[in-house]
């Protein structure tokens, strides 16, 4: 059957994440983003993969995969094509595949 997939590009860390408390003062956002270097920012984001899969009818969560090891962090799409689970990246420089047989 058809399904969507959905890159999940990061996570805050709980109890407190710097980046996620200062989300909803834009001044301040504004401020460190000019002060902090952009490669520090990054660094303070907990890197984290995985997708989600849609059933694309009824929009109910089918399953959820996650990359434990953080070997393509950060994604933030995916796309069948053939036989393969092709991942993309808001910040990766390079695409990422896995067959989908190896999903299950």
């Amino acid at each position: 059957h058809e399904c969507y997939w959905f890159g999940l590009g990061s996570k805050y860390s709980k109890p407190f994440s710097l980046l996620h408390a200062v989300s909803e003062m834009p001044l301040l956002k504004s401020i460190i983003g000019a002060l902090v270097p952009y490669k520090t920012l990054v660094a303070a984001i907990p890197k984290f993969s995985a997708i989600a899969v849609f059933d694309a009818r009824t929009a109910e969560l089918i399953e959820i995969y996650r990359d434990e090891n953080n070997v393509a962090p950060w994604l933030s799409e995916a796309t069948v094509f053939g036989e393969y689970l092709y991942l993309g990246s808001w910040f990766n420089n390079y695409l990422a595949r896995v067959k989908v047989v190896h999903l299950k």
